[in-house]
């Protein structure tokens, strides 16, 4: 399989909350299934205590109502809906098949279509994006053969520039609790980046932070590809 075949069809593990399988008692909890019938559900985020996420294969933004049906917020055909962030005016839908980032109110008006970057610089399959302290979002382009992957940061007064590059399959991103520093999963390496923040939102001193293959451990596998990043309330990465 492609890396980029396998990037779309493995982000759906990040949607772990519609999935459940029989797992034994000492393999910890079991995972519930909240909701079914989807095709590619992915990026998972709550709004308040109200769960957002994506439907890859109907390009369809959905949310988790209160009586636990799924509620579709915004469709759009083609564009390949692919990734979610919060913002002040509602959420940033991240267009994989169509390359552009459409701003939407969280009752699914469409508010802005975001083609390209300050130069005038197309975006190429945007898959992921995540808000900083600041009001501004970072969002990555994963890049397709000699095209490496990109960062950009969308300013809180709107405007888009490119932060980073020369990423081999940028394939999830997440902001530290403290605002300093950015993780980047490096889905072509195998391995997790961090960069540190600048007080002008762009991204210095890019490092590798850890190769999965060097901490994980399962027979017959040696290889460990990120595919998605979050951070939780304690400050891990999960």
């Amino acid at each position: 399989m492609t890396l980029a075949a396998f990037c779309r069809h493995s982000l759906a593990a990040l949607a772990l909350l519609f999935v459940a399988w029989p797992v034994a008692a000492d393999d910890g909890p079991a995972v519930e299934s909240v909701a079914t019938g989807l095709q590619f559900p992915e990026g998972t985020i709550f709004v308040g205590s109200t769960l957002y996420f994506v439907d890859y294969a109907t390009s369809k933004v959905l949310r988790l109502g209160r009586d636990g049906g799924v509620q579709t917020v915004w469709q759009q055909p083609g564009r390949g809906a692919n990734g979610l962030v919060q913002t002040s005016c509602g959420l940033l839908v991240a267009c994989y098949d169509s390359g552009v980032v459409s701003e939407i109110t969280l009752d699914g008006r469409l508010l802005a279509t975001i083609a390209a970057d300050d130069s005038s610089q197309p975006f190429l399959c945007p898959n992921d994006l995540t808000a900083d302290k600041r009001g501004g979002v970072y969002f990555l382009t994963p890049g397709s053969g000699s095209v490496q992957g990109k960062v950009y940061y969308r300013s809180a007064d709107r405007r888009v520039r490119e932060v980073t590059s020369n990423i081999r399959y940028a394939n999830g991103l997440a902001v530290s609790n403290d605002g300093e520093r950015l993780y980047l999963a490096e889905s072509g390496a195998n391995r997790l980046l961090v960069y540190t923040i600048a007080p002008d939102a762009a991204l210095i001193n890019g490092r590798e932070f850890v190769k999965l293959g060097e901490i994980l451990s399962k027979p017959g596998q040696s290889v460990f590809t990120p595919d998605g990043v979050r951070i939780d309330r304690h400050g891990s990465l999960c």
